[in-house]
């Protein structure tokens, strides 16, 4: 068997020698499945899932004349049985319609609007990030995605030489990556070491049977903003990204703006089947420091979102809320 555990700050690797994919059953790569999740998913109670009644369900649809995709397709409807976007079933099929957090969201973002209008084409990109100034001496920084977070200290030092007097923030549209980073961040935000979160180890193959928490502790970073801060999200903020709101948002001077970002509160672990097939479940639990979970989202201070219509206009309303709170 293969384990690729992905943890919010390890990655562990794990691995022994399968043999024979095509001598298995359907019935047997079902079974091993189900129990692969059963012992190391982590949110069964906080979801509510009766994933006993679940294998009752669906082992009743396997029978001995599936096709393979026809069974795969069954696999992956119980594993969205978790509405977990981190959980993955990857099989060799172009289908892989894992579980949509985005469902029932309308999410309208367009960052060439904020370059041409509200920066009025005067910013500077490192990596991942967009930045520069707006009116009144605020600073705006749009993070793309959790690669290259060390050029945050370019961009924060761009600010700090500007003397700004607020900073928006921007982490609409970011879907993720590594959260290792995340403190790297956070950091230039806090002025001595502070509890920003707390992650649960599955210890045991109980769904109860968790480590004690962990904290997550983030270290003072210069240079240090002391200063109003908007962060905006929108439900395409997930993973890596709601562990940011989810820390930055316990913080005095951070103003939480826009939608409920999409969640993705584990890390994850990668188990290969039988048949050779990859399941992918989330195997531990990120809490903000008020013990709150961010697995369904981090719901913001400030709920509001962008009509489609009014940004084709040219206007982002969840940035110019932002800039009304200063």
């Amino acid at each position: 068997m293969r384990y690729w555990k992905g943890i919010i700050f390890v990655l562990v690797f794990v691995s022994c020698q399968r043999e024979d994919y095509n001598s298995v059953s359907h019935l047997q790569v079902f079974q091993e499945m189900w129990t692969f999740v059963d012992e190391h998913y982590v949110y069964f109670d906080y979801k509510n899932v009766d994933w006993n009644a679940v294998k009752l369900d669906y082992q009743s649809k396997i029978t001995d004349d599936l096709s393979d995709e026809e069974f795969f397709a069954i696999c992956l409807e119980m594993l969205n049985e978790l509405r977990d976007g981190h959980n993955r079933l990857a099989g060799p099929y172009d289908f892989r319609e894992n579980y949509n957090y985005q469902e029932g969201y309308d999410i309208y973002f367009n960052d060439t609007l904020i370059r041409e209008k509200y920066l009025d084409d005067d910013f500077d990109v490192a990596g991942n990030y967009t930045f520069g100034l707006l009116d009144d001496n605020i600073g705006y920084v749009h993070f793309s995605k959790f690669r290259g977070v060390g050029n945050i200290s370019k961009v924060m030092e761009f600010m700090n030489d500007k003397s700004i007097e607020g900073l928006v923030f921007d982490v609409r549209d970011n879907s993720g990556g590594s959260g290792q980073n995340v403190v790297e961040i956070v950091g230039h935000f806090i002025e001595t070491e502070t509890t920003v979160g707390y992650i649960y180890e599955k210890i045991g193959p109980a769904h109860d049977d968790f480590s004690e928490a962990l904290s997550i502790k983030a270290k003072p970073k210069t240079p240090f903003f002391d200063i109003p801060v908007m962060l905006l999200t929108n439900r395409n903020s997930y993973s890596a990204t709601s562990y940011l709101a989810g820390q930055m948002s316990t913080l005095d001077n951070i103003t939480h703006i826009g939608q409920i970002t999409g969640g993705g509160g584990g890390g994850n672990t990668t188990y290969e089947l039988p048949n050779g097939w990859l399941v992918t479940v989330s195997t531990n639990k990120f809490q903000d420091a008020n013990f709150r979970e961010i697995e369904d989202g981090v719901i913001p201070d400030i709920v509001i979102e962008n009509d489609q219509n009014i940004l084709l206009n040219g206007v982002d309303q969840m940035l110019e809320r932002a800039l009304d709170e200063f």
